[in-house]
């Protein structure tokens, strides 16, 4: 309790931010996964594209957003060195599935 009397405006504000951007983006991304299992007028490669941007864009969220916000709240990665080693081996291929078909499609 005591660190988050001694936070000072930047850290707040990147908690915030953090916060606000993780409780729009899980909702909104599994909100386009629904929409986009119930929309029948797509074309089946567009639609794969989008899925795969879509549950990759939920994992670097939840790999990624969630956990800065506690860093931004302490300042420091206050998780432990398990989570800090899963965190950087599991999340590359997550980034990857993001970049990839973004550079095919171009």
């Amino acid at each position: 309790m005591d660190n988050l009397i001694n936070m000072d405006a930047y850290q707040i504000f990147t908690a915030f931010i953090l916060t606000l951007l993780a409780s729009l983006s899980l909702p909104m991304n599994i909100l386009a996964l629904v929409v986009l299992r119930r929309t029948r007028g797509i074309e089946p490669a567009t639609r794969v594209f989008l899925v795969s941007l879509t549950v990759a864009d939920v994992g670097m969220c939840i790999g990624y957003v969630l956990p800065a916000v506690g860093v931004s709240i302490v300042g420091g990665w206050p998780y432990g060195k398990i989570l800090c080693l899963i965190q950087a081996f599991a999340m590359d291929p997550v980034s990857q599935t993001i970049y990839v078909p973004v550079c095919v499609a171009d």
